[in-house]
């Protein structure tokens, strides 16, 4: 009997199993934060990552004392080349800028977003901005500070806004996850601010969602799609990983769709599968195993959604993460696929996904076969039949293809997925000429179909 070994997934061919497009990758690159200098404490880049069309931006939140920056880089004949440093209108200390990104292109303008959670400016500690970045006349420039709208009654200490964000076209979107519904009167609801641009460099609040329950982190992470082609309905999905059921903190995520008056209503809330959750509220295992944090990892495009829950249960045991797929079909929608780490223990598998066409990248920055929190990514395919499978897992190596992994480099904690490229935030790995500690690091590969292979 034939065995093929892929990237550490057994396939055995001539058994029953599904037939599935193989994931091949080349051209591996190592992008650091550039002009950081030699003595540059912990910069954590790569934390947050995103590929658009020929560009990338990765966050580091630690950069210059914690005040945090963003690094942007070109792709030109085939190769990654550093364009520029991105910084907030005003540098805090602490303020954790970059902590999340978010970018978007057509081709001709080029947008990216920064959240600045813990900025204090505005109305106190870890209040919280966000900055918009534009590419005029072939530089970046700083076009847009958002900080939470005052004239709602909204705006506080410890809010946490920008500590999502999200933009596509003349859309952008920040969460404040610890934010007071000062209507409701319910503390630390949870609030997402929608924002257009209504004429050249100004964007104007248009609506605010608001979680329903005090503590539950709705607006944790957003992700925002389809508005920008009127042939597509678009999509905002919103994670709440705190939502409780019972005392278990198991998590929520919720989908909205922007109808023809350009209001976003609330389509589906989407809950972790009961066989994951029934028993949590009185897990034997004791309190720490009562959570799953199902909405922390959240992506739409298209008709599909994918929500990961990095504490999810799976065979292996608690802990280990857990990721679904979910697609609108005949108006409602239904799951049709779940994934699973390959190993026991808090890998953190699914607290962040990417999904280009038929092709997801799910984060397991906890993994540790290198060591404790090495790192890896898995790589899931739609095979044969419309079922998906994960098919590849990558690790942190060299140009050569040796696992270079190290405990504690956070390897997969940013991942970001386009037609060609995919690309994993390492924000812990020691990186540079000095093997700085803390520097941190991208990856980027070049993505291929390879032979299909035999999936059980």
């Amino acid at each position: 009997m034939k065995v093929l070994v892929c990237a550490g997934l057994l396939l055995v061919a001539g058994v029953l199993g599904l037939r599935c497009p193989s994931i091949e990758l080349t051209g591996q690159s190592e992008l650091l934060p550039e002009g950081a200098g030699p003595n540059a404490g912990p910069i954590f880049a790569g934390h947050y990552v995103r590929v658009f069309k020929n560009r990338l931006v990765m966050g580091g939140y630690g950069y210059q004392g914690w005040q945090g920056g963003m690094w942007v880089f070109r792709k030109e004949k085939g190769k990654w080349i550093y364009e520029d440093e991105l910084l907030p209108d005003e540098r805090v200390h602490g303020g954790y800028f970059g902590l999340n990104v978010d970018a978007w292109s057509d081709g001709t303008k080029y947008r990216i977003i920064g959240g600045h959670p813990f900025d204090t400016r505005f109305f106190g500690p870890r209040s919280g901005s966000a900055n918009m970045f534009e590419l005029v006349d072939g530089e970046w420039k700083r076009t847009f500070t958002f900080s939470a709208p005052s004239e709602n009654g909204d705006g506080m200490k410890s809010a946490y806004f920008g500590y999502a964000v999200a933009v596509e076209g003349e859309t952008a979107v920040i969460g404040a996850r610890r934010q007071d519904d000062p209507d409701e009167g319910i503390t630390k609801a949870g609030a997402v601010y929608i924002y257009e641009r209504k004429r050249l460099r100004e964007w104007q609040l248009v609506q605010t969602l608001r979680g329903s329950v005090a503590s539950v982190q709705y607006g944790d992470e957003v992700h925002l799609h389809g508005t920008t082609n009127p042939n597509l309905t678009p999509r905002l999905i919103v994670g709440s990983p705190r939502h409780r059921v019972g005392s278990a903190r198991v998590g929520r995520a919720y989908l909205y769709t922007r109808n023809a008056k350009g209001l976003w209503k609330l389509t589906k809330k989407f809950n972790p599968h009961k066989e994951e959750h029934e028993d949590w509220p009185n897990s034997p295992a004791g309190p720490m195993f009562n959570e799953q944090h199902f909405g922390e990892g959240v992506h739409t495009l298209g008709s599909i959604a994918v929500v990961g829950g990095e504490r999810g249960r799976s065979e292996l045991g608690y802990n280990t993460g857990s990721v679904y797929l979910y697609q609108e079909i005949d108006g409602e929608y239904k799951t049709i696929g779940s994934f699973y780490p390959d190993r026991k223990g808090p890998s953190f598998f699914g607290q962040r996904v990417s999904r280009y066409g038929n092709v997801l990248v799910v984060s397991a920055w906890g993994d540790n076969k290198s060591g404790t929190r090495s790192g890896a990514v898995y790589v899931a395919v739609r095979c044969q039949g419309y079922e998906w499978r994960i098919v590849k897992k990558i690790y942190r190596t060299d140009s050569n293809g040796i696992v270079t992994a190290q405990p504690e480099d956070e390897f997969g904690k940013g991942v970001s997925i386009d037609d060609r490229h995919i690309v994993i935030g390492c924000p812990k790995c020691d990186t540079g000429p000095e093997g700085k500690e803390d520097r941190g690091a991208s990856y980027v590969y070049r993505w291929n179909y390879g032979p299909d292979v035999i999936v059980p």
